[in-house]
């Protein structure tokens, strides 16, 4: 109890009257994740949007406001079995959408900044002998799902970052902000730009 006032102390020393409104906020944030989200071992934001917790393995992870994890069951009138996986002690900030139509994984004690996307799947096919009609509308066009995304153990993913269907990130590397991701990153790195390639290896 004494450390409760010692925190809300310090938030007033910071903050002043705006405090309330943090505290107010931390409390409905507590409330929503322990009636609705503890036995999937997750802490949210009340603001994120979580679907399908069912086709989800989660070790433990904390989320930031407005983020949106979907998972693609339906579409266009087929359904689909996809499997999202989220190791133990994973940090999710601010605007992080993930979309698993078929198979994401995100490994234990990543850190992931805000604003980044993350999906293994197109709207449309545009390679191969059966590309889409692109005078279809965008929405009705065949979703291309057959691809997975892998990000390893202890990986830290910068502001703004996109990765994308078949990319594959190794343990301990950092993926700079802005980057977009398509391929394979090596463990123990960093990459950066677009698309991301390797500039430093962090192994000596």
């Amino acid at each position: 109890m004494i450390n409760l006032f010692h925190k809300l102390e310090n938030i007033w020393i910071d903050n002043s009257f705006l405090s309330i409104v943090i505290v107010w906020r931390r409390l409905i944030n507590k409330i929503y994740s322990l009636m609705f989200l503890k036995k999937y071992n997750i802490y949210a934001d009340y603001s994120s949007y979580i679907y399908g917790l069912h086709y989800m393995e989660i070790g433990s992870l904390n989320m930031g406001r407005d983020c949106r994890i979907e998972m693609i069951t339906k579409y266009n009138s087929k359904k689909l079995n996809p499997r999202l996986i989220i190791g133990n002690k994973v940090n999710i900030n601010d605007r992080v959408h993930i979309g698993c139509a078929n198979y994401v994984e995100i490994g234990d004690d990543c850190l992931l900044a805000s604003n980044i996307y993350i999906s293994d799947h197109n709207h449309g096919v545009y390679k191969g002998i059966n590309i889409s009609d692109i005078n279809q509308r965008v929405a009705e066009r065949d979703l291309d799902y057959d691809k997975s995304v892998i990000i390893g153990k202890n990986v830290w993913i910068g502001e703004g970052v996109a990765v994308l269907p078949g990319a594959e990130i190794g343990d301990n590397s950092i993926i700079g902000s802005n980057a977009v991701v398509i391929g394979k990153i090596p463990p123990n790195c960093i990459a950066v730009g677009v698309p991301a390639k390797v500039v430093r290896n962090l192994v000596k």
